[in-house]
């Protein structure tokens, strides 16, 4: 049975979610971030003939997360998802076949000492939760094929209503009074965290900015688990040599 979640339910999917999962993070952060009642955002989760939770989905808007456990009635889900509508689906498996999918890799901090002795740039000034503007104008000049950032009038409100409910972080690096680099966080919750939107200027890039950024990043977001999402074909190495490594593959459908 899939429900909808409301006060009495928020409990239990607050359980669910808590748990040190990729999927539950980016569901976890929305519930925290908004709670519900939003017009916008809904969650809701599966259960099993006893009743226990075994999954759980979160819709912005039109994107779905979808997070899984062993337990998960693949069936239904589909059935539900179909029966909502959507743009996207965010999950583990490729539950629609027949659309388009992007297929990536999801990669995990194992080797926080490779990450804190990485080279980088010897001039750079540190700015955590810098301003979103200055953020979404540097992610914006690097947009690129595999690269696409959300139009201003979405990105500022989402980021700035984030981190005011601390449920975002950010690190810049400053280069001669220029915002050159960042690091974010897309998601994170009391468990792991999700870092995306890695970039440094083109003219700056393999200087050590990214590398800073990111090193800066995870020291301030303690002992959480780290993730990234990444294109299945770029960036591994760079990744690779922070100390991240490949563990399992996602799936977006788009519709």
């Amino acid at each position: 049975m899939i429900r909808y979640v409301d006060d009495i339910m928020q409990t239990v999917l607050s359980t669910l979610v808590s748990q040190d999962n990729i999927y539950a993070c980016r569901i976890a952060c929305l519930l925290k971030s908004y709670g519900i009642g939003y017009p916008f955002l809904s969650f809701y989760i599966q259960t099993d003939e006893n009743g226990n939770a075994v999954s759980a989905v979160s819709e912005y808007y039109s994107d779905m997360t979808v997070m899984l456990t062993q337990d998960s009635d693949i069936a239904e889900l589909v059935q539900f998802l179909e029966m909502r509508g959507f743009s996207s689906v965010l999950s583990e498996k490729k539950l629609f076949p027949e659309l388009p999918c992007e297929e990536g890799v999801v990669m995990r901090l194992e080797n926080r000492e490779r990450l804190l002795n990485a080279r980088c740039h010897d001039k750079l000034i540190l700015n955590i939760q810098p301003d979103p503007g200055k953020i979404w104008r540097l992610l914006k000049s690097c947009e690129d094929e595999s690269f696409h950032v959300p139009e201003y009038e979405d990105f500022l409100p989402d980021m700035s209503h984030k981190i005011r409910h601390g449920t975002a972080l950010c690190a810049s690096a400053e280069y001669q009074s220029r915002t050159v680099g960042t690091a974010m966080t897309v998601a994170h919750s009391e468990s792991c965290a999700v870092i995306g939107a890695v970039c440094a200027s083109k003219e700056l890039q393999r200087t050590g900015i990214g590398s800073f950024c990111m090193r800066e990043l995870c020291c301030r977001l303690g002992g959480r688990t780290i993730y990234i999402m990444r294109s299945r074909d770029e960036n591994e190495g760079f990744y690779s040599s922070l100390g991240f490594e490949n563990r399992e593959s996602f799936y977006i459908t788009k519709r």
